[in-house]
Parts: structure tokens; C-alpha cells; sequence
């Protein structure tokens, strides 16, 4: 059975399904990292023996709130189910005499909410209340003035960390300080302001202030499980999550700041 033996300073991209290696190296300054985007387990069937002294890396999987599975040879089912964080809330439009601003919109796994837009009224275009925020949109005209500012909006649901099982017959080790699985999750992104309203010297007319947009929610970490005859010594575990996007401030004469997303949960290692 073949070896995968990587150079010190090599960097190898490989694809998350189920490989089988008579040894792995992963030598000081080396990287074996799992392709962006891939949705499955990362199978790594070692027959001899595993050296992570550089860094196995599985981050930016894509799922979007999926259980994936797999079944390991000796029948052993494993699962993965990420508990994803949702974007936070979007700001409100600003009211003004008996018009009511738009509510911001609520966050999702994959947005912030957008802000509401500010009520108006002008002597040309008036009285209006001012539009929701629409998933991650802002309420009203993208330019115009007192529209809601846009959630965070990501552009796949890749800001996860992986999952990886390692079935090693022999011993793993790392001969190395900074030998690492790292599955760590993305940070969120942030909103947008929301846009200012535009004030009048006749009191009886203004346009309000647009709610900020909401903030995106970090990735997760991931899941590690290692089957392992003998263990030297074990490598650094990267499980963090990311953490939350920011929520934006609201638009001048009023838009309420946009609430933030949610961190990231801290991902797992189990030994079997």
C-alpha cells in the first residue's frame, strides 16, 4: 500500500473522501489541506504508522445545517451534525409622527438580517412608513436616503470546520511543538450602515434614518475522531469557532444599529 510522505515546507491539497495509506508524514512545515468548499468526512485508513509534525487541515467545509455520516470498516457509525448560529437581527427604521419605520429583518445561518427602512415624508413623496428588511436586504431604495443597511450575507455556507477520522493501525506522533489539526470555523462578516435620512427646515417633513444591517454568524468548529493503536505523542487540536459578524450602525436621524451574529461553537476530538 502506498505512503503519503509530504516535504518539509510542501503544501498538498486532498479531497475529503476515504483514502487508504500504508504511512503518513506530515513533516515540520508541511501542510495536508482538505479542498474549500467539500461537504463530506475526510477518511484516512493508516495501516502503518502517522507522523503529524506540520498541520492537517480540514476548514471552510460547506453545510448549511446537514448530518453527514460515515460507516468505518469495523461497522462503526459516525456522525457530524453542526449546530450552526444564525446572523443577527437587522436594525429599525426611525418613526416620525404616527409613520412607523420598517422593522429589520431576522438573521439566518447564512445572513444577517437587513435593516428596516426610515418612514418619510417629504413635500414631493409622503407620508410612507418605511419598508421591513427582506432576509438580508435593507427596506427601500438601495441608494436612496433612510434605506435599511444590508445583512452580512455569506456566499456559500464553506466557513465551517471539517470533519476528519483517522483509523491508525500503528502509532500516531508529532515530532514537533506545532505539529495541529486544525478545523477551525470562519469569522462572521459584518453589516452594512444603514443609510442617513435627510432632515428639512420645515419640521413637518424628514426622512428617517435606515436600521444597520445585521451581522453574519461565525462558522463552527469541527469534529476529530482518531482510532489509534499507540499514541507517541499527540498532535495541537484547532477546534475553535469563528466568531460573530458585527451588526452595523443605523443611518443618522435615528436607524437603530443592527445586532450582531452568533459565535461559532468550539468543535470536538474523540479517541477510540
Amino acid at each position: 500500500m502506498a505512503d503519503l510522505i509530504l516535504k518539509p515546507g510542501e503544501i498538498k491539497k486532498i479531497y475529503a473522501r476515504t483514502h487508504k495509506y500504508g504511512n503518513v508524514k506530515i513533516p515540520i512545515g508541511a501542510e495536508l489541506i482538505v479542498a474549500p468548499k467539500s461537504t463530506n468526512w475526510l477518511i484516512l485508513l493508516i495501516s502503518g504508522d502517522c507522523d503529524i509534525s506540520g498541520t492537517l487541515k480540514y476548514e471552510k467545509m460547506r453545510n448549511k445545517g446537514s448530518e453527514i455520516q460515515y460507516t468505518a470498516p469495523d461497522g462503526r457509525v459516525l456522525t457530524h451534525f453542526p449546530e450552526l448560529g444564525k446572523g443577527g437581527r437587522g436594525g429599525d427604521g426611525v418613526d416620525f409622527r404616527g409613520l412607523s419605520g420598517g422593522a429589520g429583518a431576522i438573521g439566518d445561518i447564512l445572513y444577517g438580517g437587513g435593516g428596516g427602512e426610515g418612514a418619510y415624508k417629504t413635500k414631493f413623496d409622503g407620508p410612507n412608513n418605511g419598508e421591513p428588511g427582506n432576509e438580508w436586504q435593507g427596506g427601500g431604495n438601495p441608494n436612496g436616503s433612510g434605506s435599511g443597511g444590508k445583512g452580512a450575507k455569506l456566499t456559500g455556507a464553506d466557513i465551517h470546520g471539517g470533519a476528519i477520522y483517522l483509523s491508525i493501525e500503528g502509532t500516531l506522533s508529532n515530532n514537533s511543538e506545532n505539529g495541529t489539526i486544525s478545523l477551525k470555523g470562519s469569522d462572521g462578516t459584518s453589516g452594512t450602515q444603514g443609510r442617513p435620512g435627510r432632515s428639512y427646515t420645515d419640521y413637518a417633513y424628514r426622512v428617517c434614518g435606515g436600521g444597520g444591517g445585521g451581522g453574519a454568524p461565525g462558522g463552527v468548529g469541527g469534529k476529530c475522531v482518531i482510532k489509534c493503536s499507540d499514541i507517541l505523542a499527540e498532535p495541537i487540536f484547532e477546534f475553535e469557532g469563528g466568531i460573530r459578524g458585527n451588526g452595523s450602525s443605523g443611518g443618522g436621524l435615528g436607524g437603530s444599529e443592527g445586532y450582531n451574529g452568533e459565535d461559532g461553537v468550539t468543535g470536538s476530538v474523540d479517541f477510540m
